[in-house]
């Protein structure tokens, strides 16, 4: 499994993509879920706030990460904060490598 963060500049988002097979995606959808809630203590943000429709949206500490998945990229996290998503990537990473 591969992570790498990138900047878009289509929409000015940082987008961490986790490169994981298509079948492996819900077990770490609810990892990335569980680092989002728990340990960063993120609150999901309701429908009439996000800034598109699809995905999950989440609010850690006054700013917005969203998750989104498809077929082509299982895991795909987006946020203005490059350290927000570096953070992520890091706990993800350590958990991921300790299962």
């Amino acid at each position: 499994m591969k992570a790498s963060i990138q900047y878009n500049t289509m929409n000015g988002l940082w987008i961490l993509f986790i490169d994981c097979k298509y079948e492996d995606s819900p077990k770490y959808i609810r990892m990335i879920t569980k680092i989002i809630i728990k340990m960063l203590s993120g609150t999901v943000i309701p429908g009439n706030r996000r800034r598109v429709r699809s995905g999950r949206h989440y609010l850690i500490h006054e700013h917005v990460v969203e998750l989104h998945t498809d077929e082509w990229f299982p895991l795909v996290l987006a946020s203005e904060r490059k350290e927000l998503l570096e953070g992520i990537k890091s706990i993800f990473l350590d958990m991921s490598g300790k299962k």
